[in-house]
């Protein structure tokens, strides 16, 4: 395995600590997670707690597979999958003109916008061509790379949401 290959698959590994975060908060508050799913007017009623159940089992799913670099190929797949539909709920709802809608990412509620569209597109990509990509014969490196990637990213996202506002500057008359 070469070094590209351990950084793929770090970078997936990384992905699937993504969706196991967010799957797993979406367990934790399971009324919350629902009244999201509901507010993007996409699923009826009647199919709501199904649906709402299938994303977090594949969530949970996909993203421990691909954090342990398990079932690369498979795990791959449907997270592409989940952040293809996950930016297709979000792009169906700004084009009806909807931005407050909470994105439902996990973590502190963010409003849908497009960036967050590209961003699950460029992921979905990703994965979809890892999923592509032969499995590598299965070693630690690339679980412990994802986990550092996932902690350093969510630390830097924390630490940015905490900086202390900027000082209007004084004039002295």
């Amino acid at each position: 395995m070469g070094a590209a290959d351990i950084v793929i698959d770090a970078a997936a590994a990384a992905a699937g600590w993504l969706l196991l975060v967010a799957g797993l908060g979406k367990l934790r508050d399971r009324a919350e997670w629902m009244g999201r799913l509901a507010a993007y007017r996409l699923v009826p009623a009647p199919l709501l707690d199904a649906a709402a159940l299938a994303v977090v089992l594949l969530e949970l799913g996909a993203g421990a597979a691909l954090a342990c670099v398990l079932f690369p190929r498979v795990a791959g797949a449907v997270a592409a999958l989940l952040f293809v539909v996950f930016a297709l709920a979000m792009a169906v709802n700004l084009l009806r003109g909807r931005r407050d809608l909470d994105c439902g990412c996990g973590g502190a509620p963010e409003p849908i916008s497009w960036r967050k569209v590209v961003l699950d597109l460029l992921l979905a990509g990703f994965l979809a061509a890892r999923a592509a990509y032969a499995p590598p014969a299965w070693t630690p490196l690339p679980i412990a790379g994802g986990l550092l990637i996932f902690l350093l990213v969510s630390t830097a996202i924390s630490l940015g949401g905490m900086a202390p506002p900027r000082l209007a500057s004084r004039q002295d008359a």
